[in-house]
């Protein structure tokens, strides 16, 4: 991303990037409540129908991206060549070049002693914990009373949410530039109220649960 925007532009779309977790689970959903209508007993499975069309639309956007990405701004087919050469002139504020493909160990060692890429990794460790929590959605959620067509459906909620704290991210990050970690350490914070809530709410409060339940989509974005 850094080799097309300068890193004010770039921070936006990544986060567009982002988005598209949340856009996922929304039609991944839509797809799993199509599915479930299908014959569970007939073949393919209700599970390989599933399969087959996430398959399907991943090699479509695999193709797409493979077909219209450029590698970096000097092999752009949509630049001309004095656009090429304007790119690469607007990106020097960045100070770290275009494409590197050499491997430099004094740079490696750097790494691995600035204490600034330790905690980015714990950041990202701890923030990836309930992740896990998505492989058994769909438990949870019908653990609450659901049915399985209601379940396939109440995880749309769960995408809109990932969708709406990152726009919220990064519409504070857009007003306020200097703040990364300030916002950051403020995204856990539904997530931490949603730890509590479904301790101690109790389990015939089925909208309080979900609402608790699609907090975590927020999880630090």
């Amino acid at each position: 991303m850094t080799m097309f925007y300068t890193r004010v532009e770039s921070s936006r779309r990544i986060s567009w990037t982002f988005m598209c977790n949340g856009l996922a689970s929304i039609v991944a959903s839509f797809i799993s409540f199509g599915v479930a209508h299908a014959d569970p007993t007939g073949h393919p499975r209700q599970w390989q129908w599933y399969m087959m069309f996430a398959s399907v639309l991943s090699v479509l956007v695999c193709i797409l991206y493979f077909w219209k990405m450029p590698d970096n701004p000097a092999t752009a087919y949509f630049l001309t060549e004095q656009e090429k050469i304007d790119v690469v002139k607007r990106l020097r504020v960045n100070q770290n070049g275009i494409e590197a493909k050499v491997w430099k160990r004094d740079q490696f060692i750097e790494a691995l002693t600035d204490v600034k890429i330790w905690l980015f990794f714990l950041f990202a460790a701890v923030s990836n914990l309930q992740g896990g929590v998505g492989v058994v959605f769909g438990l949870i959620i019908k653990d609450f009373g659901f049915n399985v067509l209601e379940t396939t459906l109440l995880g749309i909620p769960m995408g809109a949410a990932t969708i709406i704290a990152i726009t919220f991210g990064t519409t504070l990050l857009h007003f306020y530039p200097n703040s990364r970690c300030a916002i950051a350490i403020f995204g856990f914070v539904p997530c931490t109220i949603c730890c509590f809530v479904l301790m101690f709410l109790p389990w015939e409060n089925k909208a309080g649960l979900l609402v608790a339940f699609y907090l975590l989509g927020t999880n630090g974005k």
